[in-house]
């Protein structure tokens, strides 16, 4: 049995620095991908007690509810969140290091799941899991500092690419 395929590669849009703010988002991801993938090399936050998390959405804005997601800090418990893609890390853990995959599960309803997997820094791993239906195609992803005292970015960098 032949097999084809209609995989063009992996796109990298560009690296980000986020500065001086709570949130960071990557727009311009085109209609039709399959796979987003978030990569975080030293992620830092400055003062605050916030969690590290994750938002998706279409081309007018992220969604802000619809989320079925846990996060779970090995050597502590887990976090069921509604509103947001949890890693259930706060950021005095230190510098987030590693990979969020987002793969299309189905086109008509425009589902999303979710996993990943990043180092906090001090022997500290979390993963996270979850999905949302979007309203449409998925063309943005956002970090945010969520909950508790927000607090801004301080350095490290992020990068999505799409195939």
């Amino acid at each position: 049995m032949a097999m084809t395929s209609d995989i063009t590669g992996i796109t990298l849009m560009a690296l980000r620095t986020p500065g001086a703010v709570t949130t960071d988002t990557q727009t311009g991801i085109p209609s039709g991908v399959k796979r987003v993938t978030v990569n975080l090399s030293q992620v830092t936050k400055g003062s605050g007690s916030s969690d590290f998390a994750l938002r998706i959405g279409p081309s007018g804005g992220v969604a802000t509810t619809g989320y079925t997601s846990l996060g779970y800090r090995f050597g502590g418990t887990g976090t069921n969140t509604t509103d947001v893609f949890n890693a259930n890390v706060s950021w005095t853990y230190g510098a987030l290091s590693g990979q969020i995959v987002l793969n299309l599960a189905d086109a008509t309803t425009n589902l999303w799941t979710l996993t990943g997997m990043l180092n906090a820094g001090g022997g500290t791993i979390c993963c996270m899991a979850g999905r949302i239906a979007l309203s449409g195609a998925l063309e943005r992803v956002m970090l945010e500092n969520s909950g508790g005292s927000p607090g801004n970015f301080s350095g490290g960098s992020w990068q999505v690419s799409y195939e």
